[in-house]
């Protein structure tokens, strides 16, 4: 019986050590499964630090994006300014183009209708002239005529002379 009893005993303590080693395991897996959710935890964590850092990057690319678009417009804007200033800068050149030519046109129509009158002038002088020719040669003829009836050719052709 003895021996029996030491046989049960010896199973008593190794069913306990084996039940020992079986809390000792339990509680080692308790610590794995909370060290697990730890982890699980972590990296919902970093998963969520990782979208908000990618909504701010978004969001910054967005920024960037905008700023690009802004500057761009505005190198347009000055580029279109400084188009339309040229514009305006030629028209003002035309226009004074414009002016001086207008101005010479008008010297050259005043030129041209001083001549007009200098030479309105000039052939009322020679029509005048031509018109005191034609009497000079009118009077000659008609005192040679007045001569040759009263027969004194030599005294007309002394008076020619003279």
């Amino acid at each position: 019986m003895s021996s029996l009893s030491t046989t049960v005993q010896t199973e008593q303590m190794v069913r306990r050590g084996q039940q020992h080693d079986m809390w000792f395991l339990s509680d080692d897996v308790l610590t794995e499964k909370r060290k697990v959710r730890g982890l699980q935890s972590d990296v919902l964590s970093l998963s969520a630090t990782v979208l908000t850092e990618q909504t701010k990057v978004n969001g910054l690319e967005g920024n960037l994006t905008s700023l690009s678009t802004v500057v761009s417009t505005l190198a347009s804007s000055d580029s279109e300014r400084k188009r339309k200033d040229g514009l305006e800068d030629t028209v003002v050149s035309l226009s004074t183009l414009a002016s001086s030519e207008q101005k010479r046109v008008d010297g050259v129509e005043g030129t041209v209708v001083s001549l007009s009158t200098l030479a309105s002038s000039e052939r009322k002088r020679v029509d005048g002239l031509e018109d005191t020719v034609v009497s000079l040669k009118t009077l000659i003829e008609g005192e040679l005529q007045v001569v040759k009836n009263k027969g004194r050719e030599g005294e007309w052709r002394e008076t020619l002379r003279v």
